[in-house]
This record gives C-alpha cells, structure tokens and sequence, in this order.
C-alpha cells in the first residue's frame, strides 16, 4: 500500500479539475482527516470502557443468564431497526449538502419515529408472549426497546452533526454517555441487579447523550425542531429504499443472535456466541467511523468528479484491507487466551466462535464502503435488495449449520455454527456490493496489497503453531513477525504513514492531487 508522497504533485487525473474544485477536495480531506483523528479518539475511548466494564457482565451472569441478557438486546435491536426510517442515511447524503434543510424535516421525524416506536414495543410484547419467553426475559426486552429508541435517535442526532462537520461535542457525549453507562452497569453488577435493571444504565446514558447533543446542533448546526408534515412525509418517501436497507441491515446483524435462542436447547450455547460477539464486536466499533467519515467525503467528491470519488473509495478499501488482515490474524490466533481474560473458564467454548467471527471483519469494511458509493450513485434498491438478500441466508443456514458443527466440534460447536453464519451473510453483502460498484472500485495495487496481507498472515500462522510452548507471549512475536513480513515485502512503508499524517495535518491542495492522481 503506498500512499501518494505529499510533495510537488503531477497533474491531478481528475480531467479538467479547476482551482476551485481542487482547492474545496484540500478542505474535504482535511475535514474528513479532522474528524477521523476526532470521532476514531472517542471511539477507542468508548471501547476502553467497554473493555473494562461490559466484559464483567458475563463473569456476572454466567452462560445461561448472559444468553438470556443478550437475547434480549438482539430481539429489541432486530424490532427496533425499523425505526430508524431510513433517515439517517437521508442526512448525510442531503444535509452534507442542503445544511438548512435538516430543520424543515427532523422534528417531524422524531414525531413519527415515536409512533413507530410505540407500535413496536406492542408487537415485540405479543411476539414473546406467544412464545412462552419468561416474564424477566420480556421485562428486559422492553427496557432495551426504550433504550434501542433512544440511540437511534442519537444517531440521527450526531448525523446532522457529522453532515455538519461539527464533531467534537459529539466525540465528547460519546465518551462522557459510555463513561455514564459502564460506572452504571458496575454498580449494578455489585448490587446483584436483575435483568432489566443491568439494562437502565444503556437507557439512562443514552438519554443523557441526548441532553448533551441537542443544544449543540441548535447552536453549532443551526437545526431547529419544528414539525412540518408536508416535508417530512416528502422526507420519508425519499428514505424508503433507505428505510428498508437499514432495516435489513439491523434485521440481519440480530438476527443470528435472535435465532439461536429458538434452534438450541443448550441455552449455554447462545451466552458462548453472545460472549463471542460481544469480543468480536470490539473489533467493529471502529465501522460508525468509516460511514462518519467516508459518506461526507464521497458525496462532495462525488460532487465534484465521479472518478475523483472512485479513486477515494479505492484508496479506502486498500487501507482497510491492510488494516483489517492484521487485525483478524490477532483475534484468530488469541481468541483462546482473550476468552479466558475477558470472561473466565465458564466461557472457554465462546473461543472457537469468537476464530469463526473474526473473518467477519475484512467483509463488514468492504460492505459499509462499497454500499455507501452505490448509494451516492443512487442504486439504493440495489444495495437494499442485496441487505435483504443476506436474511434469508442466515435463517436458512444458522439451523443446519448449527446442528452439523454441534456434531462435529461438540461443545461450543452449535455457537461456531452461529459465527459461520453470520460470516456467510455479510460476505455475501460485500462481495455483491463490491461487484456492483465495477471495475473502478478495485485495481491492480488494491488486489496486490491484498495478496501480500494474506501471505504475510499465513506465514505468521504457521509461526505461531511453532511458539504454541510459549503461551499468550507468543503473541507479541506474532504481531511482530507481521509487521515485519509487511514492512520487508512493503505492503505498508514508513513513507505511507509520514505521508499520511502529513496530509490529514495540512490538506493542502498539491496533496490531494496527488492521491487523486496515483489512485
């Protein structure tokens, strides 16, 4: 992977690019840089906290009770992605562009989302009900309902300010509401609470994130909460195509979870897999940033010049390649000795579907970026076709697939069939989107950078199975290895990271000509 040296710049490849363009591509770079280093530092914070706290629920509940837990939080997700409307993908495509036009629609939006929201809770109340869920499971169900209510609106909330580009209050909230969340959940940790009472602290942070947030977009951003019908019904027509790819989307990412609490008996199996993708969800916090950052950054380059926008999404694909093989070679090689850590030797059987999920990170990436330039190339049926496309997938593979690993691997096998499902359904995703973006989304550097990361990986592998005597310290010599193999067969070099750093610091025009030039 090389990125283009900041200095004395070619020709920009972008054909007829005035000074102006140029000039505005500089400022969206530097922005987006801006806010990457912004939004990136709160989110590692976040999951520090995480980290420290949530990884205690387990310990707490045990396999059982933390599969019941999280159960709950997957059902009211999958209910609950309805909600959203679509509406926020709607922000950052138009708002990014029309600032002014967020105050015509949102308190409307908000209004709708509330009825919608209502007609949820009934409907999730009658579904557990009919199946005989017990009374705490469905008490906890409802909690989460609220609270899933009250971070999509959140999320909408700090779209407007990302489609703003005024971030860093909402890097803030961000860290102060997951402070606020996980000194709650450990005091409801030392005080025994039940299940819905370890849920009210998500609830009671959330809110909070939104008391911080609304004064900061009437007076950063300039939105004003008024309800105008007119416009937010013209509003939710233009979101449907969204609506229903962010619904799949949501539906699909629960519904794993969901769906394993009805094809086993074993309960202790769904607390293995909830505990699995609790870990391997840490390795996705960083996913919010990628549609933080890229969505704003594509749609004013897409502004500009489709081939500037599609030589931005290549650049972008590579590096989360180059990022993420890494990172998946850690997770597959630790996940025995990062269970034990995090949850004890009650959850030893969570690590080989902690291995299956881990190939779950290089397909989330791609299927976020590919997705988002389709969408600002205005095929959003297409990319919802495709999200639906993915839930039919998990529920017809995650019982036979289940059942066979069960056999095969016995204990903890049924959770690994859970994990293989999930990485079915998302790279069916990606690899779709991939192919619908074209020819122009990949090229000869990407592919070779991809190859070398992966030969790099395996060789570190077989490593690895040479320093298994060692214990967790092989670790270090493993990671190590890799970025050795990297830096000697220069997937990455010491001049792509000067040279980034040194273009997200000064975004000066030369620059970006040429990134879009060596693209």
């Amino acid at each position: 992977m090389r990125l283009a040296d900041p200095g004395p710049a070619p020709a920009p490849e972008v054909v007829g690019q005035s000074d102006d363009h140029a000039e505005s591509a500089a400022r969206d770079l530097r922005t987006a840089g801006r806010n990457a280093v912004t939004l990136g530092t709160s989110l590692l914070l976040t999951w520090g906290v995480a980290f420290l706290v949530r990884f205690q629920l387990p310990r707490y509940l045990g396999p059982e009770l933390f599969g019941a837990f999280n159960f709950a939080d997957a059902f009211s997700a999958a209910f609950f992605a309805l909600a959203e409307l679509g509406v926020d993908m709607y922000i950052i495509r138009e708002v990014t562009v029309r600032r002014k036009h967020a105050s015509e629609f949102v308190g409307g939006v908000l209004v709708a989302r509330l009825a919608a929201a209502l007609a949820l809770m009934g409907a999730m109340w009658v579904a557990l009900s009919a199946s005989g869920r017990p009374a705490i499971v469905q008490q906890a169900v409802l909690v989460f309902g609220v609270a899933q209510l009250a971070i999509i609106n959140n999320n909408s909330l700090a779209a407007l300010l990302q489609a703003s580009t005024n971030v860093g209050r909402l890097a803030v909230a961000n860290v102060l509401s997951k402070i606020l969340w996980g000194v709650g959940l450990a005091v409801a940790i030392v005080l025994q609470a039940s299940l819905p009472l370890l849920v009210l602290p998500l609830l009671i942070s959330e809110l909070v994130k939104t008391a911080m947030l609304l004064p900061v977009l009437r007076s950063a951003a300039g939105v004003r909460f008024r309800v105008d019908w007119a416009v937010t019904k013209l509003v939710l027509l233009a979101s449907v195509p969204y609506f229903v790819n962010t619904g799949a989307v949501g539906v699909g990412a629960r519904l794993t979870a969901a769906a394993l609490e009805f094809v086993t008996d074993d309960k202790r199996e769904v607390g293995w897999y909830g505990a699995a993708a609790n870990l391997a969800g840490l390795a996705l916090l960083l996913s919010p940033l990628i549609s933080w950052v890229m969505m704003p950054l594509l749609a004013r380059a897409r502004e500009r010049s489709e081939r500037e926008a599609y030589a931005i999404l290549r650049r972008a694909l590579e590096v989360l390649v180059v990022l993420m093989v890494p990172a998946t070679l850690f997770i597959v090689l630790a996940a025995d000795d990062v269970v034990r850590l995090a949850f004890g030797q009650r959850f030893a059987e969570a690590a080989p579907s902690l291995r299956a999920l881990a190939f779950d990170f290089i397909p989330m990436y791609v299927a976020i970026v590919a997705s988002t330039m389709l969408i600002l190339n205005k095929r959003h049926w297409e990319v919802t076709v495709i999200s639906l496309a993915a839930i039919p997938v998990r529920v017809l593979a995650i019982g036979p697939l289940s059942a066979l690993c069960g056999r095969w691997l016995g204990t903890g096998g049924v959770a690994v069939g859970a994990g293989i499902t999930e990485v079915l359904g998302i790279t069916l995703t990606a690899a779709v989107s991939l192919y619908l973006c074209g020819r122009q989304a990949v090229d000869r550097r990407a592919i070779v950078a991809t190859i070398k990361s992966l030969a790099a990986a395996m060789v570190v592998v077989g490593i690895d199975r040479l320093l298994l005597s060692l214990g967790p310290v092989r670790l270090v010599i493993d990671m190590a290895a890799y970025a050795a193999i990297a830096l000697a067969i220069r997937v990455v070099t010491f001049d792509d990271v000067r040279n980034l750093f040194s273009i997200i610091k000064a975004g000066r025009k030369g620059e970006v000509a040429a990134i879009v030039s060596h693209a």
